[in-house]
C-alpha cells in the first residue's frame, strides 16, 4: 500500500509539474501572439499615417480603401480628431484599432 501510495503521489507531482509548464508556456504564447497583433496594428497605423500625409502634400485625396484598408475615411477622421484632443490634454497615444471599433459599434447603435 506504501509503495503504491509512493507511485501516486510522485506521478501526481510529475503531472503537477507539467500542467504548470503548459500553463507557463500558452501565457508565453498569448503575450507573443499579443505583441505581434500590437507591432501589426502599429504598422498599419504608420503606413495610414504616411500614405495619407503623401496624399495630402500631392493634394490628392486619401480614400483609404483605395490602399487596402478596411476603414473609411470618416473612421479614420473621427480618430485623428480624437487623438489629437486626447494628445494635448495627456500626451498619449489612443489605440487607433480601439477607436474605429468603438466608432463603428456607435454608428450601428444610432
Amino acid at each position: 500500500m506504501s509503495l503504491q501510495e509512493r507511485r501516486l503521489r510522485s506521478q501526481h507531482k510529475a503531472d503537477t509539474t507539467e500542467l504548470k509548464q503548459l500553463q507557463q508556456d500558452r501565457i508565453a504564447e498569448a503575450k507573443q501572439a499579443e505583441q505581434a497583433l500590437k507591432e501589426e496594428r502599429e504598422a498599419i497605423v504608420n503606413r495610414v499615417r504616411k500614405i495619407s500625409a503623401n496624399c495630402y502634400k500631392l493634394n490628392k485625396p486619401f480614400i483609404p480603401a483605395d490602399h487596402g484598408f478596411d476603414f473609411t475615411y470618416a473612421e479614420y477622421d473621427h480618430y485623428w480628431k480624437l487623438q489629437d484632443a486626447q494628445y494635448e490634454l495627456t500626451e498619449e497615444v489612443l489605440d487607433f484599432h480601439q477607436v474605429i471599433e468603438a466608432y463603428r459599434n456607435a454608428k450601428k447603435a444610432a
